[in-house]
């Protein structure tokens, strides 16, 4: 049993996880439970029956719900609760029941399960704590055979690892330089078995002392690109558009069909859609468990927004929109940063992919924008880009802002060329040059080595008009003979470094465990690859031969 971490202080409505594995011979249907002496509210009666007859929801892919107003009075106790993936657990497999109490739960409770046999399961739940440790994030090997699990301990030590109830012994344990940032679990898949889109992982942490941090996921390698066809969420674009753009054929994650956010500051109520969004989740997954099912964050966020609905689904959508509907336009990249990150904790250790700005109002987001808040958004966390032009005109998306499709289509070819060290990718650290005037972003690709996105600090843009982006806003100042040191982390055995967008080797000068890297010139960005050692990676490499 444990809390998911809360986002933001004293924010509230945070959900309990109880973890149920079925150890037995025969499968065990969970039926409803008792809190605190009351039946747990459901969809079929009471006062959650009378709010999900207030939404119409459509689960092929249409249009968001529609809500019926006024909408009658919530349950006092619970804003929703659910087993994930389902009530019905087989032989062998594990269920986590949620619980996410309405405003801040201060005080001990009781809690009793009860499944179709008629056995109770009687439970006391501690009142809410931040947890110390968390698990931070959970990525994957492009073939699924290794896990990297990255966590958050404050200096407590790692002493045994489970997956699927399996005890494994991790490869290696990877940490960094400097002390009090993440560590990384290298975990092999259990027999060698590689992990399938969608397959269940229950991931089990103790530590020295004794504390626990457990999570149950879904399996999902590499990044996803996708798009939706116009206003239809779930339709499938034309193959010839798909290749150009470099989508995926059959995206893994989907999401709900709910903008929660705004539903919930139209109504009045914090939550107010959730416990229908986790009734859809659940029919979603029984249509094609393979997918993992999201809910999506728009730009009206709220302070509990997060705790209410990210912990329901298996992903997060996030949709910052900060260009347009930030409150700087000149600054909206770090705005935007600043939420993607958000979104990245909320949802950990699932995934978490970046919707970018769709609405024109003077401009669109520009082509060299989209590129520094694409791999900014990949640095921070992002597991998937998700497009919504398409939105402008079926056919031609772009015609009034060609730039931005050639940006599109580059950006997502070169995510697609990196997926092999984009998959695994966990962010570790990141801090701004002020004197060279970049901030650079520190991220490991599991063990196979350290991805670096150098970004220039040093540009100017705002929301004004750009003739179609043939007279663009964003500029930026190139910073010439920018030396970037890093601190080499000790499992990491440093040969070289280059740009594995175009290939150009940068000079290096190693000073026992620091190396400083000169970059010739940075205009919006840059990355650095730096393998590890001998370590081979698959993705094919734009390197240039030395001359």
């Amino acid at each position: 049993m444990q809390y998911a971490v809360s986002t933001g202080a004293d924010t509230g409505y945070n959900t309990v996880e109880v973890y149920l594995a079925n150890t037995g011979r025969r499968e065990v249907r969970f039926m409803g439970g008792v809190l605190d002496g009351q039946e747990l509210p459901s969809l079929n009666s009471g006062a959650l029956a009378l709010l999900a007859k207030q939404f119409s929801i459509p689960l092929d892919g249409g249009s968001a719900p529609s809500i019926a107003m006024p909408l009658p009075p919530p349950d006092e106790r619970v804003t929703w609760w659910q087993f994930q993936p389902s009530p019905v657990v087989p032989p062998g497999g594990t269920a986590v029941c949620q619980i996410n109490f309405r405003g801040a739960s201060s005080s001990a409770r009781t809690l009793e399960l009860r499944d179709d046999a008629g056995y109770p399961l009687s439970l006391t739940l501690p009142r809410f704590s931040q947890p110390r440790e968390r698990i931070t994030a959970v990525t994957w090997s492009l073939d699924g055979k290794k896990l990297y699990v990255q966590y958050a301990a404050q200096a407590s030590v790692l002493e045994s690892l489970k997956v699927n109830n399996r005890a494994i012994k991790p490869s290696a344990i990877l940490r960094a330089a400097r002390p009090g940032l993440p560590e990384v679990a290298v975990v092999p898949a259990p027999g060698g078995k590689a992990f399938g889109r969608g397959d269940p992982v229950l991931v089990e942490l103790t530590f020295a002392g004794g504390a626990q941090r457990r999570a149950w996921i879904r399996a999902f390698t590499g990044i996803m690109l996708d798009a939706p066809r116009g206003w239809d969420r779930d339709k499938t674009l034309p193959v010839a558009t798909r290749a150009a753009y470099s989508l995926d054929d059959d995206p893994a994650i989907a999401y709900l069909p709910f903008d929660v956010v705004c539903g919930d500051t139209r109504t009045g109520r914090f939550g107010a859609a959730a416990h229908v969004v986790a009734d859809a989740r659940l029919k979603a997954w029984r249509r094609r468990p393979e997918r993992l099912y999201g809910v999506e964050f728009c730009t009206a966020l709220y302070g509990s927004v997060w705790n209410i609905y990210a912990p329901i689904a298996d992903a997060v959508f996030t949709k910052p929109y900060q260009l347009h509907w930030g409150s700087d336009p000149a600054r909206f990249i770090e705005s935007e940063e600043a939420l993607i990150e958000t979104a990245v904790s909320a949802a950990a250790p699932r995934p978490a992919v970046w919707v970018p700005e769709r609405f024109k109002r003077e401009r669109h987001v520009e082509g060299e924008e989209l590129r520094v808040l694409a791999w900014t958004a990949l640095a921070c966390g992002v597991k998937g880009v998700r497009y919504h032009y398409w939105m402008n005109d079926l056919n031609d998306p772009f015609k009034d802002c060609p730039g931005l499709g050639e940006a599109m289509k580059a950006v997502n070819a070169d995510i697609r060329r990196l997926a092999p060290l984009l998959g695994p990718l966990v962010p570790v650290d990141n801090r701004i040059d002020r004197a060279q005037r970049v901030k650079v972003y520190e991220c490991w690709a599991g063990d196979a080595g350290v991805l670096l996105l150098v970004r220039n600090m040093d540009y100017r843009t705002d929301a004004r008009a750009d003739d179609g982006g043939r007279t663009p806003r964003f500029h930026a100042t190139p910073a010439r003979d920018i030396a970037i040191t890093f601190d080499i982390p000790p499992w990491l055995e440093f040969r070289d470094a280059f740009d594995p967008l175009s290939g150009d080797k940068f000079c290096s000068r190693l000073d026992r465990r620091h190396v400083t890297v000169s970059v010739p010139q940075v205009n919006s960005m840059r990355l650095i690859w730096i393998k590890n050692g001998d370590q081979q990676t698959s993705f094919k490499s734009a390197m240039k031969p030395s001359t």
